[in-house]
């Protein structure tokens, strides 16, 4: 807001008069923030990157060294973990690159996609946590960007996870005893991949359900 006043004149008989002008800088207040969050993501993404080579040549590096020293079975497991591992990186580099370089999620690039077999490359990173079950995996075939479904899943299953560990996951009755049996106590994650056949379109459902508190009204 600036202000200024109007010179008088011999005739006016009522007081001083101004001109005030207002300036709406809202758009600029808008684009100084986008440039720090821009600033603030290309610094993330540096640094988040840095561990992400060595990271990735070290398990290259063990699937190399290991693989004929191994048994079939042995040989097969880290074959499938080290690939596994490799992909993760890669797309993580992706997504970081473009943080860096335009401060913006990555482009989608959709293709013809299994996803049951995608849940499948993704449940063995979840093996140590025996609350993952998945509970069927019809084969569906979908058009999508393979890492951001990926990147979906992942966060799905970690919300879950994170539901499963909230303190309010035992409920009580107004005795304070543990109103679930003890099985029910558990925490317990089901990932589902179904065929929905109940429109005219074909389509496919990704189900990810745990028995957490859920988010309270």
């Amino acid at each position: 807001m600036s202000g200024t006043r109007l010179p008088e004149h011999p005739s006016q008989e009522a007081g001083p008069r101004f001109i005030v002008v207002f300036d709406d800088v809202t758009g600029l207040i808008s684009a100084e923030r986008a440039r720090a969050w821009a600033e603030m993501a290309r610094r993330m993404a540096h640094e988040i990157k840095n561990p992400l080579t060595p990271i990735q040549l070290s398990a290259e590096r063990l699937q190399l060294k290991l693989t004929d020293r191994l048994a079939p079975d042995d040989r097969e497991l880290l074959q499938r973990s080290c690939n596994t591992i490799v992909d993760q990186v890669r797309g993580l580099k992706t997504m970081v690159d473009e943080f860096r370089n335009y401060a913006r999620l990555p482009s989608a690039n959709p293709e013809r996609l299994n996803l049951s077999s995608l849940i499948s490359e993704v449940m063995p990173l979840y093996v140590s946590d025996p609350s993952i079950e998945l509970t069927q995996a019809d084969e569906c075939w979908v058009w999508a960007d393979r890492g951001q479904l990926i990147q979906i899943l992942h966060n799905l299953v970690q919300n879950a996870q994170d539901a499963c560990s909230s303190p309010g996951f035992l409920s009580s009755d107004a005795s304070g005893s543990a109103a679930l049996h003890e099985e029910e106590k558990k925490p317990k994650i089901k990932i589902a991949c179904k065929k929905w056949t109940s429109t005219k379109e074909p389509r496919c459902l990704l189900i990810v359900e745990d028995n957490g508190p859920g988010i309270p009204p």
